[in-house]
């Protein structure tokens, strides 16, 4: 079992989208396939899909895998047990990360979990509970207040417009982790006497979680 350390993490930014590209059809499951016709994208390029109609897979963020000329798989998400169909107008685009982050100095995530459901009744039977709906997704970040750090940048400008982005971690081995989100990022700074001045950045997560596993020695 390989132990994942917080050293050596790439985090980069989106910091473009390409033209949107219509999605015609998705097959859930463990692979997700997306259909696209003519949609000229590469093995191992990053995408943003809006899957309208299937809410829990709209948002997603992947990578390509096996590409023909009118589909691929999405790469790092499992779309096994999504509800809803597709409908029309639901799109994938190129995510260009052109900003990395180097002043990064703490991830916290927070939310996810599902709070217990108390199930009750008149009847012999015991009462019990069940998982209820999970609750969104926040990461929160540490950083130092480098007002020219490139993915700062990006996150305040994302922040500015309240428009949603694409964040991705890279592990040394290639571990990689994707979503979207919409950024806060006050560039407020912050901290104590005689310490670095740090400001606080936050992502409110949209769409799924996608991993995407690294080498092994």
């Amino acid at each position: 079992m390989d132990v994942q350390i917080w050293a050596d993490v790439s985090v980069a930014v989106q910091t473009q989208l390409g033209p949107a590209k219509a999605i015609t059809g998705v097959t859930k499951g463990a692979a997700t396939l997306i259909q696209s016709p003519g949609h000229g994208l590469q093995a191992g390029a990053p995408v943003f899909v809006r899957a309208r109609g299937i809410g829990a897979l709209d948002y997603a963020v992947g990578l390509v895998d096996a590409p023909d000329a009118d589909s691929f798989t999405l790469q790092g998400v499992d779309s096994t047990g999504f509800r809803g169909a597709l409908v029309e107008g639901s799109t994938v685009q190129l995510i260009t990360f052109g900003a990395e982050a180097e002043t990064l100095q703490e991830i916290t995530p927070s939310g996810g979990e599902a709070p217990d459901v108390a199930i009750n009744t008149i009847h012999p039977r015991p009462d019990h509970s069940v998982p209820g709906k999970p609750s969104p997704i926040v990461y929160s970040f540490g950083s130092l207040w480098v007002p020219t750090d490139p993915a700062l940048v990006a996150l305040k400008a994302a922040a500015r417009t309240r428009s949603t982005c694409a964040v991705r971690f890279t592990w040394a081995d290639g571990t990689t982790l994707l979503f979207a989100g919409m950024p806060s990022a006050s560039m407020a700074p912050g901290g104590a006497s005689g310490q670095p001045v740090t400001t606080p950045i936050k992502v409110n997560v949209r769409g799924p979680l996608a991993t995407v596993a690294g080498v092994e020695d």
